[in-house]
């Protein structure tokens, strides 16, 4: 349901980005990057799940929002911990740098799980084979592998077991990110006739 349940955050976040700027010129080529870096996280999710992947809200919350502007920082290491969670636009919000959209590479958990499920460890034995996904396993605790899927964020409702595990939201700080959401919105409304009015 990746593509269903993100079009309309992906469509508020374009509204949002294109209501910031001024030069009609300039929309086409943004509004094309935006679809583009949508596209491709909306694959990669797609093909993380017939790599066998299941959904992970959790990896959302390993970074801050100032490192998801640094595009220098997210070409390396993502946007946030894995593709295969339900994410937002990263949007910066107007006069402010503005990181990539989505993600462009996997990050850190795709990585880790692919190690897991499809390196080949050179093992001669059964034995040797357990004690090297033993080692991969045993990162497991490492805050950039977090880890909260379907049954932990609850769907979209409010009663998943684990406040960090959510759908549609991004950074290691909640109230800092719907702070920034509503300076947009606060935004948009302010400027949304003057930017899209057309004589």
């Amino acid at each position: 349901n990746c593509a269903e349940e993100s079009a309309l955050p992906a469509a508020a976040g374009l509204t949002c980005l294109l209501g910031g700027v001024n030069d009609l010129a300039e929309k086409d080529a943004i509004t094309k990057e935006y679809v583009h870096s949508y596209i491709v996280e909306l694959v990669a999710h797609e093909v993380g799940h017939t790599l066998g992947f299941r959904h992970n809200f959790k990896a959302s919350m390993i970074y801050s929002l100032e490192q998801m502007d640094d595009p220098e920082f997210t070409r390396t290491h993502s946007i946030g911990g894995t593709v295969m969670d339900y994410t937002p636009p990263n949007l910066a919000g107007p006069g402010k740098p503005q990181g990539e959209y989505y993600a462009s590479v996997p990050g850190p958990y795709d990585y880790w799980v692919i190690e897991y499920g499809y390196a080949d460890y050179g093992a001669k034995t059964p034995e040797e084979e357990r004690a090297e996904l033993e080692k991969v396993a045993g990162r497991a605790a490492d805050p950039k592998l977090a880890y909260g899927t379907d049954e932990d964020s609850y769907g979209n409702g409010t009663r998943g077991i684990d406040p960090y595990c959510l759908t549609f939201d991004f950074g290691d700080d909640n109230v800092k990110f719907c702070e920034r959401r509503i300076d947009m919105t606060r935004h948009l409304w302010q400027n949304s006739i003057k930017n899209f009015e057309r004589t």
